[in-house]
């Protein structure tokens, strides 16, 4: 009987050797999933505040653009604000003084001044109506430096594909007969 009890007696021992075993490596392997799940965590953390830093970074770059378009728009208002200047004339309409060129026109109120390339032109336009009035320096204030240079830029009255002379009037201004044409041109879309 005593070898029984110590073969069930050795039996239980292996049987508890082998269910510690057991225990033990599900232990470590229950504590290396969890060390993987928190690395888990954590790289997702790592990568989620990169992210999120990358997202504050393009939306600091954003402002700072718009910021930057927003200053150079006031800017060059500011600019076309010192080439010109808009009177009050009535009910209906302005007085637009072009300080680059030296002379003033009576426009509807509703037209907005491009004085974008001043020392070219300035537009005036509406829905109904735009004035481009374009500046070129002529050397010779007599003569024939003026003729050649109206009759060049009336030239384009022979164009009768995409616009027409609607009416044409002629006054005097400082001494000099001024031709002023009134052209129709087909509608075209604005951008």
């Amino acid at each position: 009987m005593k070898g029984t009890l110590l073969r069930v007696f050795g039996a239980m021992i292996v049987i508890a050797l082998i269910l510690l075993v057991v225990l033990a490596d599900r232990y470590t392997q229950m504590i290396k999933a969890e060390d993987a799940r928190i690395k888990v965590e954590e790289w997702k953390m790592e990568k989620f505040a990169a992210v999120e830093a990358d997202k504050g970074k393009l939306i600091r770059e954003e402002k700072l653009k718009v910021l930057q378009r927003r200053m150079i728009i006031e800017e060059e208002m500011k600019r076309q604000l010192q080439t010109y200047t808009l009177q009050t004339a009535g009910k209906n309409n302005n007085i637009f003084v072009n300080k680059v060129d030296g002379y003033r026109i009576c426009i509807p109120k509703e037209m907005q001044v491009d004085m974008h390339f001043s020392n070219v032109r300035a537009v005036l336009e509406c829905e109904t109506l735009t004035i481009e009035i374009y500046r070129q320096d002529i050397e010779n204030t007599t003569g024939s430096g003026i003729e050649s240079y109206i009759n060049y830029s009336n030239l384009f009255m022979d164009n009768r594909i995409d616009h027409k002379k609607e009416l044409e009037e002629k006054c005097f201004i400082n001494g000099r007969a001024i031709s002023l044409p009134s052209m129709v041109t087909k509608c075209f879309k604005k951008n």
